[in-house]
């Protein structure tokens, strides 16, 4: 008899196993503040300000790129990917028009193109005042990065790409 009541059926146990599973599940992580697309107006609005007039639509691109990707130092790393997604994986001019306005400054060993990330530190201070979180950030540049290469943009023609992100927003 006691055999027997130490026998559980096999279908309690898988029960009560997969239900402890679930309960050890990571709930998706809730964006903080606000979304993407409001985020990328706002960064744009404040390039718009921060950077030169006279600085190419190419540049502007990629500012709105770092300065969403930074970490909260300075620096950021924009693998080749972004880059080629941009269509500047080959093209210095728009960092050096950045390096120019001493708006970031590229460290020394990704000055060569080859490496498949680009790392610099951004010296625009009012960025550092940003306090959104660094996920909610990264999210809104790939947002940026999606919506500049919609419609018309699909050309490698960096006017369009931004006047087609700034008519998204």
């Amino acid at each position: 008899m006691t055999a027997q009541a130490a026998v559980v059926p096999e279908t309690f146990l898988r029960v009560a196993v997969t239900s402890s599973a679930s309960a050890f599940r990571r709930r998706k992580r809730l964006p903080k503040g606000p979304g993407d697309q409001i985020r990328v107006r706002e960064m744009l609005s404040y390039l718009a300000a921060a950077l030169p007039s006279h600085t190419g639509a190419a540049a502007r691109l990629l500012a709105v790129q770092c300065a969403l990707r930074m970490d909260s130092k300075g620096p950021v790393r924009l693998p080749a990917g972004v880059l080629r997604s941009l269509r500047l994986s080959r093209d210095p001019a728009p960092w050096s028009e950045l390096e120019q306005a001493r708006w970031l400054c590229r460290t020394p060993t990704s000055l060569d193109f080859a490496v498949r990330v680009v790392v610099a530190q951004i010296l625009d201070g009012g960025l550092f005042a940003q306090r959104p979180a660094r996920p909610d950030r990264r999210s809104a540049a790939d947002w940026a990065l999606r919506a500049a290469r919609g419609g018309c943009a699909g050309a490698g023609d960096p006017p369009l790409r931004l006047l087609a992100l700034y008519l998204v927003l």
